[in-house]
């Protein structure tokens, strides 16, 4: 009758041990917002695909501009020269002038010291 009784004791004190597990997992989730690892895992992939795709986007849209933008100052440099050409001008050793200049610069404009 005692061992019974012992049993009873120590199963309640097993089932109020989980109930206070199952709480401070429940306390635990909402102070994390009550979302899973695996869903935070999940959004924090998605925002970082759609910035990808995003920035991809916008660095196309950019190239577009800058590949517009060479197309228009290609076609100002072949009217020139055409004009040039037409008042007797030697264009290939004018152009060969400029380029000099042009391979002393680096990347980002600025002259090489």
């Amino acid at each position: 009758w005692r061992r019974q009784s012992q049993i009873r004791e120590l199963q309640t004190l097993l089932a109020q041990a989980h109930q206070q597990i199952q709480q401070q997992q429940q306390a635990s989730a909402a102070v994390q917002g009550g979302v899973p690892e695996d869903e935070v895992v999940r959004r924090v992939e998605e925002a970082v695909a759609k910035a990808v795709a995003e920035a991809d986007a916008n660095n196309e849209e950019q190239l577009t501009d800058l590949l517009v933008c060479l197309g228009q100052e290609e076609q100002k440099v072949s009217a020139l020269c055409e004009k040039l050409a037409g008042y007797g001008v030697d264009v290939e050793a004018l152009l060969a002038s400029i380029q000099p200049e042009e391979d002393e610069e680096g990347e980002d404009g600025d002259e090489l010291r």
